[in-house]
């Protein structure tokens, strides 16, 4: 009998570590996954935990089945593997009335691909060389660590920042002595500091001089900084005390401000702004470092788009429509936040107040089994078993136990059962917001 052929030893640990994760805080996300809810299968699961925005599916799937208009080119590898003319010049005008970078963008200074994962384990390995670090203030988006480390071999450096610093300056401090700290006891080197704004999973746009900060501290320090910029158009009115607008750091004047462009890496996709995350279409901007994006593009046809998603992409970026589509967008997220946060006041969930992205962090310390081998995802199980999804906060470094990311960006027949089933696993009585 015949021995089992070789795994490279990295990828048997990758492997390993995969496997533990599936049989724990993985587990309850595949449920949802494979058995979806719908109108016609009321038994599936609702997902409330993935970053995804069903709002405006209908009006999309409308929209991309009207208008995928492929060309004979694009049954070729195109003129280009790293996008059509027409989805960079798309890109382009996009950036140029919504983005507002200080300077316009150019087609050469784009790199797009087939999603930000791909795009971020590029960039990993661009800029890093193995056992180096990419550092992030926490809370932060789950998949980051695994997008720097499966294939490049780059570590994730978590910092922690206090609740009273999370958004200021503060944070930036905080940063800056870990920087130091690691430079002094000879650690492996840090390239980069990654910054989310709006910021997941807190969902909050970062004012102006924490940008400028940033931009600072990576001059200073000589390391870039990935300004992951994935809803930049998601903002919403709601109870938020004085939002800041979404501002990007491509708007900054390095002049001004006393840095230099070529650090800052700006990436963007289709994926949350437009509701898209099954296209795989992703970009990223860098301004006066034409090595980096030489260096992204030296293995391109693994980021190459597929032409239907680049003609999909380029079509709604193009389209007259594209105003309308992002005001009601924004409308529709401000309407199924104030239900989901009139839910949580309903019964008294705390909750940490959201003016953007899809989701709002809720506070369930008081529903936590203390005794269970690991309270959080006792109650990931509850749920689950009741028919509902929600993700728990040490999925994103959440400092303290017992907080839950929900994503309240369902179409409202979905939002509304699947409250109604995170009251039965919390035992809780019937909402009087939750009446159809």
């Amino acid at each position: 009998m015949s021995t089992q052929p070789h795994i490279s030893a990295r990828f048997t640990k990758h492997v390993e570590r995969a496997r533990k994760s599936k049989g724990a805080a993985l587990s309850p996300l595949w449920k949802p996954t494979r058995h979806h809810w719908s109108a016609n299968n009321p038994e599936g699961v609702i997902n409330l935990g993935l970053a995804e925005n069903s709002l405006m599916h209908e009006y999309l799937a409308e929209f991309y089945n009207t208008n995928l208009q492929l060309q004979p080119l694009d049954l070729t590898y195109g003129t280009s593997l790293n996008g059509s003319d027409r989805l960079l010049d798309a890109l382009i005008s996009f950036y140029s009335k919504y983005i507002k970078p200080l300077r316009p963008i150019q087609r050469e200074e784009i790199v797009t691909g087939n999603g930000t994962t791909h795009l971020l384990d590029q960039l990993a390995r661009a800029i890093c060389e193995p056992g180096e670090a990419i550092m992030i203030p926490a809370p932060f988006y789950t998949a980051f660590p695994g997008d720097f480390y499966l294939r490049s071999d780059v570590a994730t450096v978590k910092v922690t920042i206090e609740e009273k610093d999370i958004g200021g300056l503060g944070e930036v401090r905080t940063l800056e002595r870990e920087l130091e700290r690691r430079a002094a006891a000879g650690e492996p080197k840090v390239r980069a500091v990654v910054l989310t704004n709006p910021a997941n999973p807190l969902g909050f746009a970062y004012s102006r001089s924490t940008l400028e900060a940033y931009a600072k501290l990576v001059e200073k320090h000589d390391i870039y900084l990935i300004a992951d910029e994935v809803y930049a158009v998601t903002v919403f009115e709601s109870d938020f005390e004085d939002p800041n607008p979404f501002i990007s750091m491509l708007s900054l004047d390095p002049e001004e401000v006393g840095f230099s462009r070529s650090r800052i890496i700006q990436l963007y996709a289709i994926s949350k702004d437009f509701g898209s995350n099954g296209l795989r279409a992703a970009n990223l901007v860098v301004q006066d470092n034409p090595l980096l994006v030489e260096a992204m593009l030296v293995s391109g046809l693994c980021l190459k788009l597929s032409s239907p998603a680049d003609a999909l992409w380029s079509a709604l970026l193009n389209s007259p429509k594209l105003s309308t589509y992002i005001f009601e967008n924004q409308r529709k997220l401000s309407e199924a936040y104030k239900l989901t946060t009139s839910f949580l006041k309903g019964h008294n969930i705390p909750y940490r107040k959201s003016h953007a992205a899809l989701f709002v962090l809720i506070d369930l310390r008081a529903f936590l089994d203390r005794e269970a081998d690991n309270p959080e995802l006792e109650v990931v199980a509850r749920f689950v078993k009741e028919g509902v999804y929600v993700s728990n906060g040490a999925a994103y470094s959440v400092k303290e136990l017992g907080h839950f990311r929900l994503t309240f960006s369902a179409d409202r027949p979905r939002l509304l059962e699947g409250l109604r089933r995170i009251e039965k696993a919390l035992s809780l009585p019937p909402s009087i917001h939750l009446q159809a």
